[in-house]
């Protein structure tokens, strides 16, 4: 058989699976939260008598979901922290070292703004079971999906042209929108500590 053949079995199979495939659900990746040592220089979580510092010069967005103690919180001069439900500013979290005989200062290293159209910053749920598709265009979410942003996260998405989705949760909540032009969406449930912060950058959100 001829290698034409082969790629037209290839493509019929690919819009197959296209069509096939109804309403998927989209949890978008944590990003940003200070348990996690990756968002850490060098991977250097703060021990209970250290100094932590932000960079000041960057929009620091950022997630506290546990307890936090430190010599001292050198804050940045422009951003937002959020709180979990389980915060508690001043008790050791179980994610920090004990104490330094000698005491370091340590740097938060923010990951930069995640692209919406990028299939790494996705989740895919398929009937309740995480899925991972082979097709870009099923990466992300679409008309027909559910996009969820999870209230445990720091994240800052980058939209960079107009989006269709077929509904949009934060922090457990559906959120609808009647505008084209947001240029930012700032979300916050004082009730539970839980806050999300969505950056939008010249596009409009179509629902």
């Amino acid at each position: 058989m001829s290698r034409n053949f082969f790629a037209v079995i290839s493509l019929l199979l690919q819009l197959f699976q296209i069509l096939n495939v109804h309403c998927l659900s989209y949890i978008f990746r944590r990003a940003n939260v200070l348990e996690k040592a990756q968002y850490w220089e060098n991977n250097i979580s703060p021990c209970e008598n250290d100094q932590i510092h932000f960079d000041k010069g960057e929009i620091t967005v950022a997630l506290i979901a546990d307890g936090l103690h430190s010599q001292k919180i050198d804050l940045p001069n422009n951003g937002i922290l959020f709180f979990g439900k389980r915060t508690e500013l001043g008790k050791p979290g179980n994610w920090q070292c004990k104490r330094r005989r000698n005491a370091e200062e340590v740097y938060f290293k923010q990951s930069p703004s995640l692209g919406f159209y990028n299939g790494s910053n996705w989740l895919v749920s398929k009937d309740g079971i995480l899925w991972r598709p082979a097709l870009h265009v099923l990466q992300v979410p679409s008309s027909q999906d559910t996009a969820i942003i999870p209230s445990d996260s720091g994240a800052r998405i980058l939209l960079e042209d107009f989006v269709t989705i077929g509904a949009l949760i934060l922090a457990g909540q559906k959120i609808n929108f009647n505008t084209k032009d947001i240029m930012e969406m700032k979300y916050d449930e004082m009730s539970t500590l839980s806050s999300f912060l969505l950056s939008i950058q010249h596009l409009g959100w179509l629902m």
